[in-house]
């Protein structure tokens, strides 16, 4: 996926602005902060119930209540990062940074659900990793600082170190590393690979490196992308296709005629009241890209791989249109597609040229790869990002419904706009707490195209 810093900062920063529109909102309409949390039997979206942020030592000596002290809490999950991260933001009036000494490797619990849900709250138990920005106010009553968080084995991994070769299937070394350095107690899903591998040996490699090392190699007997990722949700540590992913969305989108919780809409319907405001609106839309044109081609790619063992070069060119995986539709395209393709199809848009040893790789290397960046290169395509009202159900590697009016239509939401409506794959995710007399909670995610409305429908 391509990298797009400086859209995602001003995102970031446009939707940091947008909490705090609304907190501003609140304020003004007479709703003052108090010490305690105040409930109102009347929900609207966005009401989240805080449970707790509870501080630990790393001894277990010393516990804090820090729920008064907090006032944003920003949660990121992506598919592509091997950890969940989080940063707090702190007003501490009371000095308890310096009462319970606080330190990276101590641990902070926060529990949280959407209000009035009936789900279990979403819960994250995090180690402190910094504390920065740390800033006195001018009447010395007042110190604010910002605590960064991570998934307790990002620590642990940071101190190990591996020097080992397997001979084995990725899979089974995937978890023989969990089991044997990573040690967690979380849920970890490894979906099994095909081919035994001699792996190079690993010398001095992180236990999180090797496994993002041993992605390349692992090949799918069901899935031809044999698109790997390997990441941490809310549900545990994933290590799975992306292809698998997109099955279990769409077969879970196709169950009850279409019907799902997790289907977000995007119309003027909030601009007529407040009361029309659901928990499914998407609040900002910013498409990051949209491959229309790309899309009505095929897509080449070429892998040169030259084996330093034996001196042979071979070379594989891989060109396919989307009817080429099995979950990735062929029929958005309005062009022309046969002149088209004659024309620009048979084009190598990807070469990668790849050292090998044919004694501990497989000699299918060049094949796997090249299908492998065709696949990206169609997930890749449209790409948006949106945000939504808080919902403690969400995690990156669901796959999510958007319903996105027709601009023609937009006033009178008749017409959804069978380009961008669809099914999209929730590639990052980050929740954003907003901790006053009335918490709320928004998350913003990047979402990637995987069917278009139109192709579930017919």
């Amino acid at each position: 996926m391509s990298k797009r810093p400086n859209m995602l900062t001003q995102f970031n920063t446009a939707l940091d602005g947008a909490i705090r529109v609304v907190e501003k909102l609140r304020q003004l309409q007479g709703q003052s902060i108090a010490p305690k949390k105040v409930v109102s039997n009347d929900i609207v979206a966005g009401d989240v119930d805080i449970i707790s942020i509870d501080y630990t030592s790393l001894d277990s000596s010393k516990t804090y209540d820090f729920s008064n002290q907090v006032k944003l809490i920003n949660i990121y999950e992506n598919i592509r990062k091997p950890a969940i991260f989080a940063e707090l933001e702190v007003a501490d009036p009371a000095a308890i940074l310096q009462e319970v000494d606080m330190r990276p490797g101590d641990f902070i619990t926060i529990s949280f659900k959407t209000s009035k849900s009936e789900t279990e709250p979403t819960t994250y138990v995090l180690a402190i990793t910094d504390i920065v920005n740390l800033s006195m106010k001018s009447n010395l009553k007042m110190q604010t600082y910002t605590i960064a968080l991570a998934s307790p084995e990002v620590l642990r991994n940071s101190v190990t170190l591996m020097s080992l070769k397997f001979k084995d299937s990725v899979s089974n070394a995937v978890r023989k590393i969990f089991d044997n350095y990573i040690k967690t107690d979380k849920k970890v899903n490894i979906d099994g690979t095909r081919s035994i591998e001699d792996m190079v040996p690993f010398t001095s490699l992180r236990p999180f490196a090797a496994i993002n090392h041993m992605i390349r190699y692992a090949y799918s007997s069901k899935y031809k992308s044999s698109a790997y990722v390997f990441f941490e949700n809310k549900n545990g540590y994933q290590f799975t296709s992306i292809e698998k992913l997109i099955k279990q969305g769409v077969d879970s989108q196709k169950k009850g005629n279409f019907t799902t919780d997790k289907e977000f809409f995007y119309d003027s319907a909030t601009k007529e009241s407040v009361k029309d405001v659901n928990l499914r609106n998407i609040i900002a839309l910013k498409q990051i890209s949209y491959g229309s044109f790309s899309d009505s081609s095929k897509v080449a790619n070429m892998v040169n791989t030259y084996d330093f063992t034996r001196g042979n070069y071979t070379s594989f060119l891989f060109t396919a249109g989307k009817e080429e995986f099995e979950l990735l539709s062929d029929k958005t395209s309005t062009l022309n597609k046969s002149a088209f393709d004659q024309s620009f199809g048979k084009l190598t848009k990807n070469i990668e040229f790849v050292p090998m040893s044919s004694d501990v790789t497989d000699k299918n290397l060049a094949e796997y790869l090249a299908k492998r960046k065709g696949f990206s290169h169609f997930l890749d395509q449209d790409i948006m990002h949106i945000l939504v009202y808080g919902d403690t159900e969400l995690t990156v590697g669901n796959v999510i419904k958007c319903t996105i009016a027709n601009p023609a239509s937009f006033e009178s939401n008749q017409a959804k706009s069978a380009q961008k409506s669809g099914l999209y794959l929730v590639y990052s995710l980050r929740h954003m707490i907003l901790n006053t007399d009335r918490p709320q909670h928004m998350i913003s995610m990047e979402l990637h195209r995987n069917k278009p409305l139109k192709d579930l429908e017919n």
